[in-house]
């Protein structure tokens, strides 16, 4: 399987916003949704500055029950506190 994310990057002092595009590949969704959560959504959950979407929307509603399993949420770096 193989998506696409897009990530905005703007501080307060940047014009304009950098925009990047980000090819997730794994061998089914389990395992593309775990990268995106741990390389891109649970490491910017704290930044101002950055945005990461999903480029196909059909992906946010699968994503979103697949992080609301506690298992996935924490087998993949989740804080449990």
């Amino acid at each position: 399987m193989k998506l696409t994310l897009v990530r905005r990057y703007k501080n307060w002092w940047d014009k304009e916003a950098k925009i990047t595009e980000h090819v997730i590949e794994g061998s089914d969704a389990d395992d593309v949704y775990a990268k995106c959560f741990r390389e891109y959504f649970n490491r910017e959950k704290y930044a101002e500055s950055t945005r990461t979407r999903f480029k196909d929307p059909a992906h946010k509603k699968p994503y979103h029950e697949w992080v609301s399993n506690v298992r996935n949420y924490a087998n993949n770096g989740g804080d449990m506190w």
